[in-house]
């Protein structure tokens, strides 16, 4: 949880610090918002038309981000139907000699 005398920064300034990347304002505003695939969300506060954040929470977001990903990796799906709809196009193009 964010205090008040935690070392607010903005937004994108707490991440860059933190991370030392760029990103799109588009982006971080998205990580604020909403949680993402793995339910993790970036802990931030809205004052006004400006949103800030901390370095700390920056961290806690890509380690939770991180460790989400390494420990729930889903393999691949193939979608057997699909692939048979292709096979069965592909032969019915080849008979035609396309």
């Amino acid at each position: 949880m964010i205090t008040a005398s935690a070392g607010m920064l903005r937004l994108l300034d707490a991440i860059r610090v933190a991370t030392g990347l760029e990103i799109r304002s588009e982006t971080a505003l998205r990580w604020c918002r909403q949680a993402n695939k793995h339910g993790v969300k970036l802990e931030a506060w809205k004052i006004g038309n400006r949103v800030y954040s901390t370095v700390e929470a920056v961290r806690r977001f890509v380690e939770q981000n991180t460790l989400a990903m390494s420990s729930s990796t889903p393999a691949p799906q193939v979608n057997r139907s699909s692939e048979r709809l292709h096979n069965k196009a592909m032969k019915e193009l080849d008979d035609l000699g396309f």
